[in-house]
């Protein structure tokens, strides 16, 4: 039961993402906002069909009844900070990325209004400065 229900949330979530893809009505919204409710009902029953249908699931292993070896609880814990900390970079990174890209539509645009009379020439371009160290919004 719990792969079915699984499969209905996947093919909810892939219905939401080609709704909002392809449709340019304009119930596309309230349509999409109906999809991810019946997608958010479908979560919880994915995790609590072990303990609603106990047809063929095993005790759940953290949790609820179940129990975990000594030694896996603290290779998980462990292999749930070092992903945390992954997660942490690419967030830090792509805001980074983001700064940057800022700096440079900021850059480009001050050369579009200062510069020499808009020509698009790759010369002109490549004057933008370059800073490594993204400036903070509000910062001069």
């Amino acid at each position: 039961m719990r792969l079915t229900l699984t499969l209905v949330l996947w093919l909810i979530y892939v219905s939401y993402l080609v709704l909002r893809r392809f449709s340019d009505s304009s119930q596309t919204p309230k349509l999409a906002a109906v999809l991810a409710i019946f997608g958010a009902l479908d979560v919880p029953l994915v995790y609590f069909s072990i303990w609603f249908f106990r047809t063929q699931h095993p005790q759940p292993v953290i949790g609820g009844g179940g129990s975990i070896d000594p030694r896996m609880l603290h290779v998980l814990l462990i292999n749930w900070l070092a992903f945390s900390c992954f997660a942490f970079l690419v967030c830090w990174w792509r805001f980074r990325l983001e700064l940057l890209q800022r700096d440079v539509e900021e850059a480009q645009a001050l050369e579009s209004l200062l510069g020499d009379g808009g020509s698009s020439a790759p010369a002109a371009r490549a004057s933008v400065p370059f800073n490594k160290t993204p400036s903070r919004p509000g910062s001069a």
